[in-house]
């Protein structure tokens, strides 16, 4: 990932974050949108309504488009993100499990992730690959 070609968003109030999504796959510069935290926007006021209004739009958008939008949740999340975010509108559900740290000498060089298929449009669930996910450079700070 391009570190300078990064835009990170956190709108205040959450529910302008729908406004914002919208405008961003319908304007076409952005290749990923990666939604973090939808349980958050859910949970803040307005922030569900606003997701639900927003969301035909932003389905029809995406199709016409060549952006692909990412949400990310917690687990133990899913159940309340599921109501606002069917998954009948993904085309590919993932479950992603840390399985462990990818050492270089004394230090972590990354980690190992399995990531199993939880729902795909054109191919079979239940598939699991394990993945090494690679920091590239020095993480700073003790991630407190």
């Amino acid at each position: 990932m391009a570190l300078d070609r990064l835009l990170v968003i956190r709108p205040q109030p959450c529910a302008q974050a729908a406004p914002i999504l919208r405008d961003l796959v319908t304007g076409g510069g952005a290749g990923v949108v990666v939604l973090d935290g939808v349980e958050t926007l859910l949970r803040a006021p307005g922030g569900a309504v606003a997701l639900a209004e927003a969301l035909p739009a932003l389905r029809g958008a995406l199709a016409r488009s060549d952006t692909v939008l990412l949400c990310l949740t917690r687990h133990a999340d899913a159940a309340a993100t599921d109501t606002a975010l069917p998954p009948s509108h993904a085309a590919l559900r993932l479950h992603l499990a840390w399985c462990g740290w990818l050492r270089a000498w004394d230090d972590v060089a990354g980690y190992w992730t399995a990531a199993t298929v939880l729902k795909h449009r054109y191919g079979p669930a239940g598939v699991t690959v394990t993945v090494a996910v690679r920091f590239d450079g020095v993480v700073d700070g003790d991630g407190a």
